[in-house]
């Protein structure tokens, strides 16, 4: 295995900023994602919460 650099959660050879422990130093960690994967998953669950935002706020106009 071995420490992955390049991961959203990697702050240094001993810490990460996802879990309590470095995982990638035992076994493949099912957190593991590049800092732009991470980019666009922050992007992509916005755009969710936006739209199922906007879908809630047309649901109550039509309640009202």
């Amino acid at each position: 295995m071995g420490v992955k650099k390049d991961c959203f959660a990697y702050k240094c050879s001993n810490y990460c900023a996802a879990l309590i422990e470095m995982v990638c130093n035992k076994r493949e960690c099912s957190f593991y994602k590049t800092h732009e994967q991470f980019r666009l998953d922050v992007a992509r669950a916005e755009e969710l919460y936006e739209k199922r935002k906007q879908g809630a706020n047309n649901v109550k106009a039509r309640n009202h």
